[in-house]
């Protein structure tokens, strides 16, 4: 049996390539063009659900969301004119706990994730003692805490307290003629600080009323 083979007019063929062409040209328009309308929208306390639909009527866009989540959403209030879907978006949401997540012709709306909030360090009362290398009390040393107003100042006895401290923070020691020192509590509510002279400020000259001396005399 002889094999027949058909064959088209170069012509025929070359209108029928050409007329492929421009279909998909003009498809890829009109898909281009039915997403990239512009929003126009405007209201005052409207639900977020119909923004969301009217922003899908005027795109051609698609949205996806969980119902239970968007019922509970802040009502939208909007004024909205020839601006892209990405703006509308932004301004129907905003001050929402939403977030989207434009995939082809979808939207999809979730909810954002959210962050636990940072705890606080606990608050205590602290008592201690300030003393010299020697053990000896310093009466009126300063304690401060460092990074804030908080402060105090020893008694007699070199005893002070203090209320309401971060269980981190970081206690300044202070005292005239002695080498400031920096305590870190770590926890801790009772701590026992020993000072050191400052030999070096001691021995500096200073002026008084009736001539100079050494800071130590």
């Amino acid at each position: 049996m002889p094999l027949i083979r058909l064959f088209l007019p170069s012509k025929t063929f070359l209108v029928m390539k050409l007329t492929a062409i421009l279909l998909t040209v003009t498809c890829l328009q009109l898909s281009a063009k039915s997403f990239s309308q512009s929003i126009s929208l405007s209201g005052r306390n409207l639900p977020l659900e119909k923004v969301l639909t009217t922003i899908g009527k005027q795109s051609g866009y698609f949205f996806f969301y969980k119902y239970n989540e968007l019922k509970d959403a802040k009502p939208v209030t909007v004024q909205l004119e020839n601006v892209s879907v990405q703006q509308a978006l932004e301004q129907s949401l905003k001050g929402q706990p939403f977030r989207y997540i434009i995939e082809n012709n979808t939207i999809v709306i979730s909810k954002k994730d959210e962050k636990e909030p940072e705890k606080e360090a606990p608050l205590m009362d602290i008592r201690g003692k300030v003393t010299d290398d020697k053990g000896e009390p310093l009466p009126g040393a300063t304690i401060r805490v460092k990074g804030s107003n908080q402060a105090t100042v020893a008694d007699v006895n070199g005893d002070f307290s203090l209320r309401n401290i971060n269980n981190n923070a970081v206690i300044v020691i202070s005292y005239t003629g002695f080498v400031q020192q920096e305590v870190p509590l770590n926890n801790r509510t009772q701590i026992t600080v020993s000072l050191n002279e400052d030999l070096q400020n001691l021995s500096e000259v200073v002026v008084v009323g009736y001539g100079t001396q050494k800071k130590v005399n």
